[in-house]
């Protein structure tokens, strides 16, 4: 890799400013073959593959075309490091993280003044380039532009499934576990984690995961193993945790009754069908889908609210980050009688 080369620099630069602005080094991250190609170049030329094998290491393997997944992949931190020696040995990496997210962000500094942002409609989701950035990150870098007030739906997936469950009249048995988990999350993640002895990050994952219906065992294709590593101590502990096998009962009780449930004739989750005409199992991505459907259906009431309060606000799925702080309990209100799904409680940071 010539790094004198104007144009093998100039790619050189670009991929090191994506690697550091949307990647982690310790957090698994799904990356299209379309977006690394878009920014480290395709990979059947020489340079591409240079860039390929320096700043990414593959962590998941899998993908699958049906369903959208794509691989996973872990930012390698000494392959970033050494490509910065190259390109500029005066300015260490750790600083010109900073400097490649800069560039990142400014590509889009013109929606950023405006709060007219461009998105991508998929899934039932507005997807935008600045949702990939970090957390930590992205919340320091709108800031700057004025964005210090930060929304979330407070515990999302549960109080969505749970209230949408209720919203079209199932009738549900059991669901003090979840109620549970929804109001003392923060103290139940960490429990969690020091009972499986996993990071608060891998916890919060595996919870979702468990509220989407993921199943818990050793085969290497399911999400749940491939996030515990394959690790037997880790998926017997999951499959053994009282509060968990009571979560998990209580979620399965939820999705089958959604699974079962119609309205006016046609099943809330639609059914789909083999060639030969026998039913196909219902998966996560049907779960997901229904879920993301009801998450729009809050989200675009919130996105409603917001423009009658003339707020220029980024949309983070289920969540958005506006340079106006909003009352909190008029906005639930207004979520509630507009959306008819219930009382969906928000959280709310300001980042200055």
């Amino acid at each position: 890799m010539n790094i004198n080369d104007p144009r093998v620099r100039r790619r050189a630069v670009q991929a090191l400013a994506f690697v550091t602005t949307y990647t982690n080094a310790t957090i698994p991250k799904p990356l299209s073959t379309r977006l690394i190609d878009q920014h480290l170049g395709q990979s059947q030329h020489a340079l591409s593959k240079t860039l390929r094998s320096l700043l990414l290491t593959e962590h998941d393997s899998h993908w699958n075309m049906m369903t959208g997944k794509t691989k996973q992949y872990l930012r390698n931190e000494a392959g970033c490091e050494y490509l910065q020696s190259l390109l500029d040995p005066s300015v260490n990496y750790s600083s010109a993280e900073k400097m490649y997210t800069a560039i990142q962000v400014e590509k889009y500094s013109e929606e950023l003044v405006t709060g007219q942002f461009k998105y991508k409609d998929a899934s039932n989701r507005h997807w935008h380039p600045l949702q990939n950035i970090p957390s930590e990150t992205r919340k320091r870098e709108l800031s700057r532009y004025g964005y210090h007030h930060i929304y979330d739906i407070k515990c999302a997936a549960p109080s969505i499934i749970l209230h949408l469950a209720r919203d079209i009249g199932v009738k549900l048995k059991h669901t003090s576990t979840i109620e549970d988990y929804i109001t003392n999350r923060c103290e139940i993640r960490s429990k969690l984690a020091r009972d499986l002895q996993l990071n608060i990050s891998d916890t919060k994952r595996l919870l979702n995961m468990l509220f989407n219906g993921a199943p818990v065992g050793f085969n290497g294709n399911l999400a749940t193993t491939q996030l515990l590593r394959g690790d037997t101590r880790a998926i017997n502990a999951v499959k053994n945790h009282p509060y968990i096998q009571n979560l998990r009962d209580e979620i399965t009780h939820i999705w089958r009754k959604l699974s079962s449930h119609q309205i006016d004739g046609e099943y809330v989750i639609p059914r789909t069908y083999h060639s030969d005409g026998r039913k196909k199992r219902i998966n996560g991505c049907d779960r997901w889908h229904l879920y993301f459907l009801y998450e729009r259906r809050v989200m675009d009431v919130v996105t409603a609210y917001l423009d009658r309060q003339c707020a220029k606000y980024l949309i983070e799925h289920d969540g958005w980050s506006c340079n106006i702080q909003i009352d909190l309990s008029d906005l639930t209100e207004y979520v509630r009688s507009a959306s008819g799904i219930g009382t969906i409680e928000f959280e709310y940071e300001c980042y200055k």
